[in-house]
Formats: structure tokens, sequence, C-alpha cells
């Protein structure tokens, strides 16, 4: 079938036709997923914040129920920011980047590192390692 006859000419333009139809139709179907599932992440950190918010300002909540709330929100960590106040659920940030901060202390004592601010190292490693800059907002916590 060539492009020159009259019905090569309608088969190639129905072909356009069809491929612009289905990216008219495929590109809000995938954008309205992605929303759909950051949508239920968000309420599923906001559910497992909620114990933080029931709690006194300066109880923490049992490690296990705050393992058993993350694993059900299929999160590491859960961040509350209201009225400027950051109030953090997860202590793993915290955890992983204070044993960093230690073998980095280790190292500058031994010699290995240049002396530096081993906090602020081990939570901007921590956040090259994790893929994300949460570490980092709790330098100046």
């Amino acid at each position: 079938m060539s492009i020159d006859t009259l019905t090569g000419r309608f088969a190639a333009l129905t072909l356009l036709f069809v491929a612009l139809a289905e990216i008219f139709v495929l590109i809000p179907s995938v954008s309205n997923f992605r929303l759909d599932y950051l949508q239920t992440r968000l309420e599923k950190a906001q559910i497992a914040s909620l114990t933080l918010l029931a709690t006194d300002e300066n109880e923490n909540i049992a490690a296990e129920l705050e393992s058993e709330l993350l694993a059900n929100a299929g999160v590491y960590n859960v961040v509350l920011r209201r009225d400027d106040v950051r109030a953090v659920l997860s202590g793993f940030i915290r955890r992983s980047a204070g044993l960093l901060e230690a073998i980095i202390r280790d190292g500058i004592a031994s010699g290995e590192f240049a002396p530096t601010d081993a906090r602020a190292a081990a939570l901007a490693l921590d956040a090259l390692i994790s893929g994300t800059t949460l570490p980092l907002s709790l330098i100046h916590i």
C-alpha cells in the first residue's frame, strides 16, 4: 500500500489520528494514576502522624507502635509541619544519622577524616544515601 493512493492516505491519516487519540487519553490517565498514588500515600502518612498529635509534647510513643504505624503506612518517616513547628514521628533518620556521625567522629579522631561538623556531615551523607533532602531538614532541629 502506497501513500500515493487514496487508500494509503486514508490509512496514514487513520493511524495518525488513532495515535493522537491514544496520546490524549494516556497522558491524563497516567497523571491521574500518579496523583491517586501520591494522595493515598499522603493519607497513610497522615494517619500514622495522628498518634504523635495524640501524645503529649514531651512524651514519645513506643518503638514497637512507631514501627508498626510506619510499616502500615509504607513510609520510613513522617514529618508534621504545623504552626512552624516540626515534629518528627520516626527516629529512623536520627538513628541512621547517629550511626554515620559516630563513624565520622571515629574517622576524625583517628586522623582519617579532616575535622568537620560530624553531625551535619552525617545528615548530608544520609540524605545522599536515602535520596531525599529530609535528613538535611533536621540540621537545625
